[in-house]
C-alpha cells in the first residue's frame, strides 16, 4: 500500500466512527424531543387540573 491509500482508508475510518457518534446522539435527542412532546400534550390535554396541581405544589413547596 502506498501512502495515498493509506491515508484514505484513515479518513474513511475516521469519518465512519464520526457519523456513527452523531448518529446515535440524534437518535437520543429525537427521543427525548418525543418525550417532551407527550408531556406537553398530556398538559394541553386536560389543562386547567394539571395547571391547578401543578401551581399547588408550587406553593406547599415554597
Amino acid at each position: 500500500m502506498d501512502g495515498i491509500q493509506l491515508l484514505l482508508i484513515i479518513v474513511i475510518v475516521s469519518l465512519t466512527s464520526l457519523l456513527l457518534v452523531v448518529g446515535f446522539q440524534v437518535f437520543f435527542v429525537v427521543k427525548e424531543a418525543r418525550a417532551v412532546i407527550r408531556r406537553v400534550q398530556l398538559l394541553l390535554d386536560n389543562p386547567t387540573e394539571k395547571v391547578a396541581s401543578f401551581l399547588e405544589n408550587l406553593k406547599k413547596k415554597a
